[in-house]
């Protein structure tokens, strides 16, 4: 989803919720802080982003930046 207001809308969380802030940020704060990250990286055009999970998916890195030659990890914490 591009963007962070439209994907708590289609997540069907209840209003209340997003009112007391506290409890959707608990829930959701890894992807929600994920997602608002992508939107600023991805205006930038200096540098194409990927994502990068190991086969078993017990570890991955948020974002891969290649820029020029070099490859940039990005690890996002909320």
């Amino acid at each position: 989803m591009a963007d962070v207001g439209l994907l708590d809308a289609m997540t069907n969380v209840d209003v209340q919720t997003l009112i007391d802030g506290n409890v959707i940020f608990q829930e959701f704060k890894g992807a929600l802080t994920e997602q608002y990250v992508l939107q600023q990286l991805i205006p930038q055009k200096e540098f194409d982003i990927y994502y990068w999970s190991s086969a078993n998916s017990l570890s991955e890195i948020d974002f891969l930046l290649q820029w020029k030659n070099e490859i940039i990890p990005l690890e996002v914490k909320a």
